[in-house]
């Protein structure tokens, strides 16, 4: 499943991130997005494109064109 499509309240472990831009990759590393993490949907918005999930200790909002593959932009 695809974090975009995890349901709001429902928590998932993260069992890989899949992205060509290592930019990308590395921020959502720093922010606690990585391999094996437990990660929680919180809300998100359709009019900003943004999702709010818990990862680990940190809360982060994430742009939906973050949690997409690069071809389907």
């Amino acid at each position: 499943m695809k974090l975009s499509e995890l349901p709001i309240g429902k928590r998932a472990r993260i069992r890989k991130i899949v992205t060509t831009d290592d930019a990308i990759k590395n921020r959502l590393q720093s922010l606690g997005i990585v391999k094996g993490e437990g990660i929680e949907m919180l809300k998100f918005t359709l009019a900003k494109g943004t999702y709010e999930v818990i990862a680990g200790d940190s809360r982060v909002a994430l742009r939906r064109t973050h949690l997409k593959n690069p071809h389907d932009r």
